[in-house]
């Protein structure tokens, strides 16, 4: 039994190259423009403070799925597929299921691995503090005008300054999670758009 030292892109009759390439533009596009809206974000929550108010984190939180969706698409089409358990180094052909970090790496231009690498590992250790910073869910009760954290239902009184503190924190974690997933998936449907730019996609 032999086993294929590179990617088998051979289902790619079913792929439709005016088609995918629409919808990779589409995902380089949002990607892009979600990564240039959340990193000024979170910079602005070191100051406890953002220009678009508390829920600023959905859009570019909730744009991960459809944009991890579209990545795993590519993975599927180019044949970066593996089973979990198989020997070091040898890749198995499509329609198995799993994959590694380096088929990752590979399916993106070479200059944005170091940028996705360093998007993610940044983003990660920043959510990371902001997680073990966050004592509760911030709340603010319209009745009684009082603020607090919301730990697994035990309410924690807080002062108008912690509540922001604690917004910005919470706001801060989802906005990491966000860059650091996005950045992943928009270097890979980057690498998609230079090979159908160069001619190599599959008809």
């Amino acid at each position: 039994m032999s086993f294929p030292t590179e990617p088998d892109p051979s289902n790619g009759r079913s792929w439709n190259t005016s088609t995918s390439a629409a919808i990779n533009a589409l995902a380089c596009f949002v990607g892009t423009i979600s990564l240039i809206v959340a990193v000024p974000l979170v910079i602005l929550t070191f100051f406890d403070r953002s220009p678009l108010g508390n829920n600023e984190s959905v859009v570019p939180f909730i744009l991960i799925f459809p944009l991890w969706i579209w990545m795993f698409v590519i993975l599927f089409h180019r044949g970066y597929v593996r089973t979990p358990r198989r020997p070091w180094g040898r890749s198995l052909s499509r329609g198995n299921a799993g994959f590694t970090t380096r088929d990752l790496l590979d399916l993106m231009p070479r200059p944005l691995r170091f940028v996705a690498l360093g998007l993610f590992i940044g983003a990660w250790i920043v959510g990371l503090t902001s997680f073990r910073g966050l004592q509760g869910q911030p709340q603010y009760d319209s009745v009684t005008h009082r603020y607090s954290l919301n730990d697994h239902g035990s309410l924690l009184p807080v002062s108008h300054s912690g509540y922001l503190h604690a917004v910005a924190l919470q706001n801060r974690l989802f906005l990491c999670g966000a860059i650091a997933f996005t950045g992943v998936a928009t270097a890979v449907a980057i690498g998609e758009w230079s090979r159908h730019r160069n001619g190599q996609a599959s008809v």
